[in-house]
């Protein structure tokens, strides 16, 4: 498992690399946005709807795409922005 996994990100480095920066970015601006909670919630909505975004164009371009797919990926991003939303409203 680990090894297909190295293998498809030195295919796929690009894809990959954006994914790392575009999280990166959306972790980033959690923690600088501390004082301002309204954009705080529009970061994380964006981040998941960009990792939602990512993982749907990732195996749209590797032509491995299902329904199923897109599913899971907007099923992880709802859950974490629900821990993360849950943790702004709280504070």
């Amino acid at each position: 498992m680990l090894k297909h996994l190295l293998k498809d990100i030195k295919k796929h480095y690009w894809q990959y690399f954006i994914l790392l920066v575009g999280v990166f970015s959306g972790i980033s601006a959690f923690f600088l946005l501390a004082g301002m909670p309204n954009l705080r919630i529009i970061s994380v909505v964006l981040l998941g709807l960009f990792y939602f975004l990512w993982g749907t164009g990732h195996h749209l371009s590797n032509k491995d795409w299902h329904l199923r797919v897109s599913l899971e990926y907007l099923l992880v991003a709802i859950i974490a922005c629900g821990l993360l939303l849950s943790l702004i409203l709280r504070s």
